[in-house]
């Protein structure tokens, strides 16, 4: 190894941060703190998705229930685009939808013990647990929208 001079030491470290403020701050800026709310509206035609679910064969759901089993804190800004960087709980839900043969269980979310190990999680409700627990084990049919552990407990 060749020893080098303390000011070259110096020169080096502050080519270094340099650098690194220099690809650093702009990849902050647009990682970060720009958060740019999205174009346009997107309207949703409630008669026109009714009409739709009419159309496929088949016995109808008769009713959706739900349950917020436990919450979450996140900054708004992670949740929609556009939003400010402040803390807001954010909770999580589990669906159950009704036919009038079977029930199915769209996400689940995690038991305490899981949920406990999280440091984002705010509040906890048991009880809504313990509802969700028993729905999904009567469930013909259990959705996991995608792998997060708040939806897949």
């Amino acid at each position: 190894m060749i020893a080098m001079k303390p000011t070259q030491w110096r020169r080096r470290l502050l080519r270094l941060l340099a650098i690194g403020l220099a690809v650093g701050l702009p990849a902050y800026y647009v990682l970060v703190v720009h958060s740019p709310s999205p174009e346009g509206e997107f309207p949703l035609d409630l008669a026109k998705v009714r009409a739709l679910a009419e159309s496929l064969p088949g016995a109808k759901a008769t009713q959706v229930r739900f349950e917020s089993p436990m919450a979450f804190t996140f900054t708004e800004a992670m949740v929609t685009a556009g939003d400010p960087w402040r803390k807001t709980p954010v909770p999580v839900f589990s669906y159950q939808v009704v036919f009038p043969d079977h029930t199915l269980v769209i996400d689940s979310a995690m038991d305490h013990a899981l949920a406990n190990g999280t440091p984002l999680v705010t509040s906890y409700d048991d009880a809504a647990y313990q509802h969700m627990a028993a729905a999904l084990a009567s469930a013909a049919l259990i959705v996991v929208t995608h792998e997060h552990l708040d939806h897949l407990g």
